[in-house]
């Protein structure tokens, strides 16, 4: 009797362990690419162009094909191809010598099939014309397609500015 009280404990923890790890790893997903998008238009001080054409051909891969951004202060506010989001960035990161952003939190919620919605702060460090070293508070929306989480909205939250 003892040895299957036992025996259910152990199979109670492993499915346990196991229904954790298994419902994470979209959320984990999520959490890769936004660091990934967040390195890809991160540009380091003297990066040549080759880092700058791999760069942007990631980020390519990390939109979906269209996206819309709301962001005060971009001039491009709509819905615009992956493809023109990326050339936007590409000259963009010309005008900094330094460009960083770290995704600093993100809480995540996977509210429908192939659906999500990432609440960030991201630090953003930049040196060109003028400096920054401000924190940014936006939302990102991502869809599944081909088995892989792409970006299909970004927009400011100014409820959360300080």
């Amino acid at each position: 009797m003892l040895k299957r009280i036992l025996l259910g404990i152990v199979l109670l923890a492993v499915l346990g362990v196991a229904a954790y790890f298994l419902t994470n790893t979209e959320t984990r997903r999520i959490r890769k690419q936004l660091g990934a998008i967040a390195e890809a238009v991160s540009k380091e001080e003297g990066e040549g162009n080759i880092a700058m054409v791999y760069k942007m051909q990631v980020l390519g891969t990390l939109l979906a094909d269209h996206v819309t951004v709301r962001f005060k202060d971009y001039p491009y506010i709509g819905e615009t191809s992956g493809t023109e989001l990326v050339s936007l960035a590409t000259r963009g990161r010309t005008y900094f010598k330094m460009l960083s952003i770290d995704i600093q939190e993100a809480e995540i919620d996977i509210y429908a099939e192939g659906k999500a919605r990432a609440r960030c702060v991201a630090k953003v460090v930049s040196e060109g014309h003028q400096r920054y070293n401000e924190k940014h508070y936006f939302d990102a929306e991502l869809a599944k397609t081909d088995g892989k989480w792409r970006f299909t909205s970004f927009h400011e939250d100014e409820l959360l500015k300080r």
